[in-house]
């Protein structure tokens, strides 16, 4: 009877699973491959009624490019029981073409077999990495012309390699500073970048001496970005009407290049000097200011290519994929510098009475809302929040002790309970959760042994009646004080 009643309740969560999946979900007859079931994330992204998909082949829905595609693809899982494609395209029933990561697998369900296909829509992922490459294709043709002028060309080409080589914008202007100080000897220089929150330009580096004038100022002030294209004033220098505002005293001899990249403004190069810029100078402050551009371009789409694959889509915290990486590198970090690190594991209470109660999209957004929560409570740069699964979460202390572990979990218990969890304009109830505690060394040595041991502390955290901070066990199994707070 117990059996029968544990089959029905897998039954059941398998169900919720497959309905509530972020990803496209198809069963297939495993002799005929045709479609037996679908979840409703796929019949969204394809466009088709579940009716519409029943009984149809792959090829027949826009997967794989035909029939014969598809046969192989069928052949070679039941041949090998497991397939994958990284990239896989599809056309949705209205023609929308998509791109998608597609794994197929066959199992045994009730003595039969049965075949799986996971769908992941990766179209967006796609487009950033076209994106990128676009970028560094052009970046490559970008030096070889340059690489055909003179001295000054050469030196161009050798920063535009540093910068190709740059992973944060700090490390780019630090390039474009030594680099330029090369090219333009006779000058002061500064590169101010564009902060479009707060619709500012302001200084990102200067070099050759301080810069006299604003540190920051209106974009409109600077005449090479109010015009968007290089405004240049040699000799006795121009009118007041064409000199820059953010300059202060104008200086006789200056020039302003925007910095831009694919029709976006990135910044200004800003030079001035007692030398005269004549064109091949003009020439060479303009390759400078595109190379730049394509630099901090290059840079801001691979910083969004990396947060999207480290970042969970729904809480914006870190994924499990960036977790384990965390989890190692804090733990070797922890080990060499013999410093305590703390795991503090977070389950929200009654979170599936919650999602049958107001239905899933309220589901998220109480995973949302945890999920803006924990970003605000932690240390910047140093704890690292992330959703370890489901309803939870995992926080990651390095360098505190246990104790300040333990009252860091209590208060962050007493906070959330006066969050408001919005949907569809109206105030849900209140959220608590439940925490499960461990620390290195106290409770092993071993990454293993300390998600065992904070994962153990939240169960007895919920067995215990929920709402409350559980410190788990010593590995001499004795209980840690304040173990328990009601």
């Amino acid at each position: 009877m117990r059996t029968e009643k544990s089959l029905v309740s897998s039954e059941i969560r398998y169900r919720r699973l497959f309905e509530s999946a972020k990803d496209g979900i198809l069963i297939l007859d495993a002799h005929t491959g045709k479609i037996n079931d679908a979840n409703p994330f796929i019949k969204e992204l394809l466009g088709y009624s579940g009716d519409e998909i029943a009984g149809k082949q792959l090829w027949e829905i826009g997967l794989f490019e035909d029939q014969k595609r598809a046969h192989v693809a069928f052949h070679e899982l039941q041949t090998n029981g497991y397939v994958r494609y990284e990239d896989l395209p599809l056309i949705s029933k209205d023609g929308q073409p998509r791109e998608v990561e597609f794994v197929s697998n066959i199992y045994q369900a009730d003595g039969e077999n049965v075949i799986q296909c996971n769908i992941r829509d990766i179209t967006d992922r796609k487009r950033v990495e076209r994106d990128l490459d676009q970028i560094h294709k052009k970046l490559k043709i970008s030096m070889k012309k340059l690489t055909e002028r003179n001295q000054e060309i050469s030196v161009l080409s050798e920063m535009g390699d540093s910068l190709h080589t740059c992973f944060v914008l700090e490390e780019a202007y630090r390039v474009v500073a030594r680099f330029c100080q090369k090219l333009f000897p006779d000058t002061q220089g500064g590169l101010y970048r564009l902060n479009t929150v707060q619709n500012i330009a302001e200084v990102a580096i200067e070099w050759g001496g301080p810069l006299l004038g604003e540190q920051e100022f209106a974009p409109n002030e600077c005449v090479g970005l109010r015009r968007g294209r290089m405004h240049v004033v040699t000799g006795s220098g121009s009118s007041a009407d064409h000199s820059c505002g953010h300059l202060g005293e104008s200086p006789s001899d200056y020039l302003c290049a925007p910095i831009i990249a694919y029709g976006e403004v990135q910044g200004v190069l800003h030079l001035r000097g007692e030398v005269s810029f004549e064109k091949a100078k003009q020439s060479l402050a303009g390759s400078v200011a595109d190379y730049i551009g394509l630099a901090i371009a290059n840079i801001k789409l691979r910083e969004a290519l990396r947060s999207q694959s480290i970042h969970d889509p729904v809480t914006g915290l870190y994924n499990r994929l960036y977790m384990k990486e965390a989890l190692d590198r804090e733990h070797r970090r922890a080990i060499r510098n013999q410093k305590p690190l703390c795991l503090l594991i977070f389950d929200i209470d009654h979170f599936k009475k919650f999602n049958d109660t107001f239905g899933h999209e309220a589901g998220d957004s109480v995973l949302r809302l945890l999920g803006s929560f924990l970003k605000n409570q932690v240390r910047g740069g140093m704890d690292i929040p992330c959703r370890y699964g489901g309803e939870e979460f995992l926080l990651i202390l390095p360098g505190i002790s246990l104790d300040e572990a333990w009252k860091r979990a209590e208060r962050l218990r007493d906070d959330v309970k006066s969050l408001t969890v919005q949907h569809q304009g109206k105030a849900l109830q209140p959220v608590t959760f439940s925490v499960g505690i461990s620390a290195f060394p106290d409770h092993g040595s071993v990454i293993e042994d300390l998600l065992k041991t904070a994962d153990s502390a939240l169960y007895r955290a919920k067995a215990e009646g929920r709402d409350r901070v559980i410190v788990g066990e010593t590995l001499s199994h004795s209980p840690l004080k304040a173990a328990s707070i009601s």
